[in-house]
This record gives structure tokens, C-alpha cells and sequence, in this order.
């Protein structure tokens, strides 16, 4: 399997205008879509235990959205970031008004990074690789 970079190395960048009128379009995240208009991927390889959900909540409402859920454009699909989904699902149940980040521009939305992907195999290399690679590496302590 490659690593994260070759999965995603050139994959053209689909960052448009949305058709919907309802996305908002950012350079660094890529589009702020409404979280009811993503579709889950069944075959997501990581499971997300309510704790694990709950720390990804409690790390956004502190920190905001910094980390964008990656999509498959054609089909609205996520194939990383399911956590991140059901995290801001969890603090929308709880606050449905609320903004999860400063850059936000309605209360609802999550930040999506959306890719094309030539075929369910390549959508899988990138979530296994955005799943593994990080717990590869060394901590180091400053």
C-alpha cells in the first residue's frame, strides 16, 4: 500500500462552485456543506466508540474544525472524517445554533475537503492511510 501522498498525488483538486447554493467555498478547508448532506461510507475501516466521539467533540469545541472531512465529490461521501461527522452531529444535538469554528458560516455545516476518486479502491487507500499513517509515527517531547 502506498502512503498518504501517493494515494492522493494527482487527484485533481474539484474545489468549485456548488450547484446547491447552500455550500460556501473556502481555500483553506475547502467548502462548508450542510452535515445532513453527507453520506457515510459502509466500508469505513475505523470504528468510533462514543468515547472516541466525545473526545473528537470536546477537541473541536475547543479548538475549532481544524481539520476538514474528506468527501467523494460525485457521491457526497466520506472517506475520512467519520469522527469528525459524528462529533459535530453530537455538539449540533446539543446546540443546534452553534458554530464549530470561527470561519463558519452557518450553524449545521462542517468543513469538507472533496476529492474524485477513479474507484472504491483508491477512496480506500486514502482512509487506511489517513487512519494508519499518523499512529506510525514517533512522539517526540519538546
Amino acid at each position: 500500500m502506498s502512503d498518504l501522498a501517493d494515494v492522493v498525488e494527482n487527484r485533481a483538486d474539484l474545489d468549485g462552485q456548488s450547484k446547491n447554493g447552500r455550500t460556501v467555498k473556502n481555500p483553506g478547508i475547502g467548502e462548508w456543506v450542510p452535515a445532513a448532506d453527507l453520506v457515510p461510507w459502509d466500508r469505513n475501516p475505523k470504528a468510533h466508540p462514543v468515547e472516541n466521539v466525545a473526545g473528537i467533540a470536546r477537541s473541536i469545541k475547543r479548538f475549532g474544525f481544524a481539520a476538514p472531512i474528506v468527501a467523494w465529490r460525485s457521491r457526497k461521501q466520506i472517506v475520512a472524517g467519520h469522527g469528525r461527522l459524528l462529533a459535530a452531529q453530537l455538539l449540533y444535538r446539543e446546540d443546534p445554533g452553534q458554530l464549530l469554528a470561527t470561519d463558519q458560516p452557518a450553524p449545521g455545516m462542517v468543513p469538507v475537503r472533496f476529492l474524485e476518486f477513479a474507484n472504491d479502491g483508491e477512496a480506500a487507500a486514502l482512509a487506511i492511510a489517513d487512519n494508519r499513517l499518523p499512529s506510525r509515527t514517533r512522539w517526540t517531547t519538546p
